[in-house]
């Protein structure tokens, strides 16, 4: 098994009510760095993350994917996750998304919400499979793509890959 670097990327725009939480979950003996990206937080998001550990970068540009990259192009470790400050990732699940990784079995881990049980309202509704399925169903009717009409959300926390 290999032993790899991993920074923790949590995009943040005013998330001073969870961004604590969330940052205190995350395996210290897993995960070598945090990285908040905050987006123009007007909260103390920002102080809540450096007081958790955290180190930030500022990102001037909107935009979820945009603070997504913006974590990758900083990030010090091999590997990298993504979780939102929310609360709606678990980070002490960071292990077992990263074992296929570790164990060379995979070069990208995907996780789903979709998949396995979701306790009753452990998910808000833009995040649910009901609303998932929802989405994927019109955007495949509209654009008839793709050919099976099936969209699957690639979630944040939910995916881990290694550099190399």
């Amino acid at each position: 098994m290999c032993t790899v670097s991993v920074t923790a990327i949590i995009p943040a725009l005013n998330e001073e009510e969870s961004i604590g939480q969330v940052l205190a979950a995350v395996p210290a003996g897993v995960v070598s760095e945090i990285l908040v990206v905050d987006g123009g937080s007007s909260d103390s998001t920002v102080a809540v993350a450096q007081a958790g550990g955290a180190r930030v970068i500022h990102e001037p540009r909107r935009g979820y994917g945009r603070a997504c990259a913006t974590g990758v192009a900083a990030a010090r470790g091999d590997t990298v996750v993504f979780l939102d400050t929310d609360g709606a990732d678990d980070p002490t699940q960071i292990p077992d998304l990263l074992a296929p990784l570790q164990g060379n079995r995979a070069d990208m881990v995907l996780g789903s919400r979709l998949a396995g049980e979701i306790a009753p309202g452990a998910m808000p509704y833009h995040s649910s499979p009901k609303q998932a399925h929802c989405t994927s169903r019109i955007v495949g009717q509209y654009n008839k793509w793709p050919p099976n009409g099936q969209i699957h959300t690639v979630e944040p926390m939910n995916q881990a890959q290694s550099r190399e």
